[in-house]
């Protein structure tokens, strides 16, 4: 095999087209031009650091890399993303260049593309465990920073996505908490506390419908159709922070996906909250986006928020657990915990899981089927006369109002698949729906494409 480098009678070396020996310091360069004719340098301190170093530039021109490219930061490939970005909801896109200018700009993002490793990576992301952020916080500024890498491998920078399997290891060793839903005394006892407060008609509402807090917040009066026993939803309420002001903005959204677009059958609980709000609260006079009328308001008038609805809770958490002789202790919990308590109620009545799934407004039926997952352990924790009733159906609760509760959860699921059921033997026996199923299925919720 050839030697790397060969020296001539007097000493020295023998060199390639486009290498110099420095003369006034120890080193080599090596000066080329790339295929679109800029010219560029790089210099080792020894012949063989260099001529290994113009393998992997070979490598890269070949590999159709853009060389001239590579040596651009990571940063560099952030503004070309956040040009070239588009089809995300303003909160959204708000949130994530919060998340990179936050916590990678300073940092990895001052790095050249070239030279930032899969190690460096995981590092970046170690280091920031180590000063305590939440796994949570590192998957969210994951999503962003694999976007930039991806848009310097699509731009022919790097030859792969350095971020791949970054957080793999700390995800592992951190598991997701599992979400945890109020046990039916607990939902009874929280009920019990809201009960004539200016609280009890949203977080019934929420209760009841699992409803996300943003589509709570974005509810108006003109989405309560009392004649056909249904809530629409068609709309979010979202808080962010504007980048270019740097206020908080409000802006109506549409629903977090299209299968959050639904339509939620009203029943007697809901339609009580809904009176006592209108009869006995202060109407909200926001208007955003053109839209106003929503049904939910602060004692300012204002629409409702994540944040103020979720200090309501810790407060009203508190002086639930502070009383005298209370027979049951109310955990801390936030709106999400209402949504997901649903989710379980419905599965703890035996409801299916399909229906589960639209009612929820879930994208993935993996989603709904965790929920059932959970609940089938719950009840085989507690007894396998438990599970048998889970299983066939009939209630487990152990009081008169859970088993009511669990019995509306069941009616409701009946009914909306006898109507389709109904309807959809109408559609494919006669090509068409008669009137008053179709009025059926908009009471319920069930659209024409329910059907096929």
């Amino acid at each position: 095999m050839a030697k790397e480098t060969r020296k001539t009678k007097d000493g020295r070396y023998v060199l390639r087209p486009g290498e110099y020996e420095r003369k006034e310091k120890k080193g080599f360069d090596y000066v080329w031009r790339d295929k679109y004719g800029h010219q560029h340098k790089i210099g080792a301190l020894t012949l063989q650091e260099l001529r290994q170093r113009e393998r992997e530039i070979q490598r890269d021109e070949l590999d159709g890399l853009h060389t001239s490219r590579q040596r651009n930061t990571l940063n560099d490939f952030y503004d070309l993303w956040k040009t070239q970005k588009r089809g995300l909801k303003q909160n959204t896109y708000s949130n994530y260049v919060w998340m990179y200018e936050t916590f990678v700009s300073q940092t990895l993002g001052k790095k050249r593309i070239m030279d930032i490793k899969e190690s460096d990576v995981v590092a970046f992301y170690n280091d920031l465990y180590d000063k305590g952020i939440a796994v949570n916080t590192l998957d969210n500024i994951q999503t962003v920073l694999h976007q930039v890498f991806h848009v310097a491998v699509k731009d022919d920078a790097i030859r792969r996505n350095v971020s791949d399997g970054a957080l793999r290891e700390l995800k592992s060793a951190n598991p997701r908490e599992k979400k945890k839903a109020l046990t039916p005394e607990e939902l009874e006892r929280f009920r019990e506390v809201i009960a004539d407060s200016v609280w009890y008609p949203v977080f019934t509402v929420m209760s009841w419908t699992g409803m996300r807090v943003g589509e709570v917040a974005g509810l108006t009066w003109d989405d309560i159709d009392y004649k056909s026993g249904i809530i629409h939803v068609q709309r979010t309420l979202v808080y962010y922070k504007d980048q270019e002001s740097g206020k908080m903005e409000r802006r109506l959204n549409t629903t977090k996906t299209p299968a959050s677009f639904r339509e939620l059958p009203l029943n007697e609980h809901i339609i009580k909250a809904l009176q006592y709000q209108k009869e006995k609260c202060l109407p909200c006079t926001a208007e955003i986006d053109g839209v106003s009328g929503f049904v939910f308001s602060t004692r300012f008038k204002d629409t409702q928020s994540q944040q103020t609805l979720n200090r309501a809770i810790k407060r009203i958490v508190h002086d639930a657990n502070s009383e005298k002789d209370a027979a049951v202790l109310l955990p801390d919990f936030s709106c999400h915990t209402l949504r997901h308590t649903y989710a379980t109620n419905l599965a703890r009545a035996g409801v299916n899981q399909a229906i589960t799934m639209y009612l929820m407004g879930h994208t993935d039926i993996s989603t709904t089927v965790e929920v059932y997952t959970d609940v089938q352990k719950d009840m085989a924790a507690r007894g396998d006369e438990q599970l048998r009733a889970w299983l066939s159906g009939q209630s487990t609760a152990e009081t008169d109002s859970q088993r009511h509760e669990y019995d509306e959860l069941r009616n409701m699921a009946s009914e909306i698949i006898r109507v389709a059921n109904v309807a959809r033997e109408e559609l494919q026996e006669t090509g068409a729906v008669r009137a008053h199923h179709i009025e059926q299925m908009a009471r319920l919720g069930i659209t024409m494409d329910d059907l096929k």
